[in-house]
């Protein structure tokens, strides 16, 4: 099998070139990154039934930080980073290596503004989650998305500020208590280490800061 693979990483099909070029990195070849970036160029989303490339690509490079890290960066300039895949590959490199986030973290925020409110809500619940240190680089950012008509994207904001002890969060949160309903569970709750789900955090959670 790896020999056949071997002989296609110059081949037309870009799935079995990007295959290949795993394969020989997963073998210890380091100077076959390179080849994996360069592969991602041509890669679809979802490269084959029921397997999305970005955890397609997580699975296979494991705990390599190096290659998870370059490769969740470049997802954010090729189609197979489409729409929320490039944002859960970084996720899934920030909370396995937090300092990740200082390389990962300004290209989530620059999808704040993405057309897809989906996509803006990855992007707001990543900048809460791993920008809260950082308040003077992404507070106003998320001050913006207070006003946007999506509403899950400006709870998202809302929890943001409220982690960064910035008070814009008050109005809205204050507002989403009196009518009752918002993106926030009523309850916490954990997942393994391995799993990032962009679910919305507990009121609890929102409110204690």
């Amino acid at each position: 099998a790896q020999r056949w693979l071997s002989r296609r990483r110059a081949g037309a099909d870009p799935v079995l070139r990007l295959a290949g070029a795993l394969l020989a990195l997963r073998r210890g070849r380091a100077q076959d990154l390179p080849v994996v970036l360069d592969g991602l160029a041509d890669a679809h989303p979802a490269p084959m039934p029921g397997v999305r490339l970005c955890d397609w690509l997580a699975d296979e490079l494991g705990t390599d930080k190096e290659a998870r890290l370059a490769v969740a960066a470049r997802l954010f300039d090729v189609r197979g980073g489409a729409g929320p895949d490039a944002l859960r590959a970084a996720a899934g490199v920030i909370c396995t290596w937090r300092s990740a986030a200082r390389d990962l973290l300004p290209l989530v925020a620059g999808r704040l503004t993405d057309g897809d409110p989906v996509v803006r809500a990855g992007a707001a619940h990543l900048v809460a989650v791993a920008g809260a240190a950082e308040p003077d680089r992404y507070a106003d950012r998320l001050a913006v998305l207070l006003a946007d008509p999506a509403a899950r994207v400006a709870d998202l904001a809302a929890w943001g500020l409220a982690r960064m002890g910035d008070d814009r969060c008050l109005p809205r949160l204050r507002n989403r208590a009196l009518i009752g309903t918002s993106v926030f569970d009523v309850v916490q709750a954990y997942y393994p280490r391995h799993v990032y789900l962009f679910t919305a955090p507990a009121l609890f959670d929102v409110l204690a800061p």
